[in-house]
């Protein structure tokens, strides 16, 4: 169960959506759409948050605690290796997330919005447009496109093929790009990969 406090979901929602708990679907889904609605919602205040504010979010001092040694730094004692080591993963950690919340967005755009709605492209646009205006930087280039295969999108099936030993080399590495399939099973799969495939 995650030790984190509440965020976009309470301690229990975490546990329902993480299959932790078995709860009745009575309220708790409902629930869980208002929660993610108001806190998309409250996107419009991020930006007012205070620099210092802005920076701990994004920097955090608090690191979770890795068993893990990396080689010292010239000056540096074990302690502050470990605090280099654990604040690396803190950052992988939260690059995961928000590539997790982007990929969220950009689908419930793409499939579930009217279709006079405002597309991804145009909505991250207006959002460095936002930066623009907030940082007095000057937007001098924007470009941004992703074209998507949907006729055949479904990882699972994927994967399957890649089990069969039928897969290409370029669905292996979406396999592993997507974390479907860890690096020794696609080191495995190139190495026994046909040259004829």
């Amino acid at each position: 169960m995650s030790e984190r406090k509440r965020g976009v979901f309470t301690t229990g929602q975490r546990e329902y959506l993480q299959g932790e708990v078995d709860f009745s679907e009575y309220t708790k889904r409902s629930r869980i759409r208002e929660h993610i609605h108001a806190s998309l919602m409250d996107g419009s205040l991020l930006l007012n948050l205070p620099e210092e504010d802005r920076e701990r979010i994004f920097n955090p001092r608090q690191s979770p605690s890795v068993d893990y040694e990396s080689p010292l730094g010239d000056g540096e004692d074990k302690g502050q290796v470990q605090n280099r080591v654990d604040a690396k993963l803190e950052s992988h950690e939260l690059e995961k997330a928000i590539a997790n919340f982007l990929a969220f967005i950009y689908v419930g755009l793409d499939k579930h919005r009217p279709e006079d709605a405002w597309p991804f492209d145009q909505i991250l646009k207006n959002a460095l447009l936002r930066v623009e205006r907030e940082e007095g930087w000057v937007l001098e280039e924007f470009e941004f496109t992703a074209n998507f295969d949907k006729s055949d999108g479904d990882l699972e099936r994927r994967h399957e093929r890649f089990k069969a030993g039928e897969a290409s080399m370029n669905e292996a590495t979406t396999l592993l790009q997507q974390g479907v399939i860890g690096d020794d099973e696609f080191k495995q799969y190139a190495e026994e990969y046909p040259i004829s495939h």
